[in-house]
């Protein structure tokens, strides 16, 4: 039987995380946790807004950056993004952030305690809380734990650096361990990300929409891109083909983009 490991120091961690035209939220993000873990790799798909260098700014010498073409993203996927970034991570874990998740610490933590309430513990989840309402330019932790949510998920997002542990799915990526998705294996941790998609200026969600229809029609339309992704996305694709196509297609047109839908 597999020994349970009550907790990972904070130095075996890197954050991971994806960027492109990210300046609205990145310092306060990386500002909360700056302190807490001894290396930041970000994997920049072309930003040509502030993101690097406020990035750069805020983090120092521990920030590493890889620079990604953008135009992978949309040939490869977001699976293959992360999985490169998890290969510049360089520490037994890699802890995956998003741009617009905050992530508060108690000072002074020096470990993170593992769950072990999953049959594997080299993946395990955080609590992300989708909050709504009006943004708080202070992004207080007292302020964000008493806000309104549309949701509260769980999501796998600190893993061991393993050959067993990998991201799968052109969109809607999702850990695997092996041949089974670490969803439905993963212990849970009690980290809380506080997701501040919902304060994004309008355009900012235009833009993050379009890019998620174009991706959805591209996966719905050649099967090598649907390998791993979640039947039901597949069946929203089908169902609400008359919205994502023309938002699809306007992205394609921005980004002069070739499709054979």
């Amino acid at each position: 039987m597999a020994k349970f490991l009550p907790s990972v120091d904070m130095d075996d961690i890197a954050i991971c995380m994806l960027t492109y035209n990210e300046e609205r939220f990145i310092e306060v993000v990386l500002r909360s946790i700056k302190n807490s873990f001894p290396r930041f790799v970000l994997l920049d798909m072309g930003s040509t807004d502030n993101t690097l260098a406020i990035a750069k700014d805020t983090l120092g010498g521990v920030l590493e950056v890889v620079s990604w073409r953008r135009e992978n993203l949309f040939s490869y996927g977001f699976a293959q993004a992360r999985n490169d970034l998890t290969s510049a991570a360089k520490l037994p874990w890699a802890f995956h952030i998003d741009a617009d998740e905050l992530l508060f610490l108690p000072p002074g933590i020096t470990k993170v305690a593992l769950g072990h309430d999953g049959s594997v513990q080299e993946a395990q989840k955080v609590i992300r809380r989708n909050i709504i309402g009006f943004p708080d330019p202070v992004y207080d932790e007292a302020r964000l734990n008493d806000s309104a949510t549309s949701s509260v998920e769980h999501h796998v997002r600190l893993f061991k650096s393993s050959e067993r542990v990998r991201w799968e799915s052109y969109i809607h990526e999702e850990v695997w361990v092996d041949n089974t998705r670490a969803s439905e294996c993963a212990s849970c941790t009690d980290l809380v990300l506080q997701h501040l998609s919902d304060f994004r200026q309008q355009g900012e969600k235009s833009g993050k929409e379009k890019l998620y229809a174009w991706m959805t029609m591209q996966a719905y339309h050649h099967e090598h891109l649907r390998s791993h992704l979640r039947p039901e996305y597949i069946a929203h694709a089908r169902d609400n083909s008359g919205w994502l196509l023309p938002l699809a297609e306007e992205f394609g047109r921005q980004n002069n983009l070739q499709a054979s839908w």
